[in-house]
């Protein structure tokens, strides 16, 4: 069972308050995932932001593959 970031945040609230939340490294081929880091979105999407532009635009929705939380302990 891979955790959703609401679970994640869930499973910390009671320790933790949390500051922070997105992913990392946008992968994969299912799903939303397969027209996000298809050749043709990505080519058009670097030329027009950059890549490293586009690589944190997908982090910030939510399509990399890690889940990341930043938080501070209660």
């Amino acid at each position: 069972h891979w955790n959703s970031m609401r679970e994640l945040k869930s499973m910390v609230a009671p320790y933790f308050h949390v500051v922070h939340t997105t992913t990392l490294e946008p992968r994969g081929h299912r799903g939303i995932l397969r027209i996000a880091n298809s050749a043709k979105v990505n080519r058009m999407l670097d030329k027009t932001l950059g890549s490293a532009r586009t690589k944190h635009l997908k982090e910030a929705l939510g399509l990399g593959q890690t889940l990341f939380l930043v938080a501070q302990k209660r």
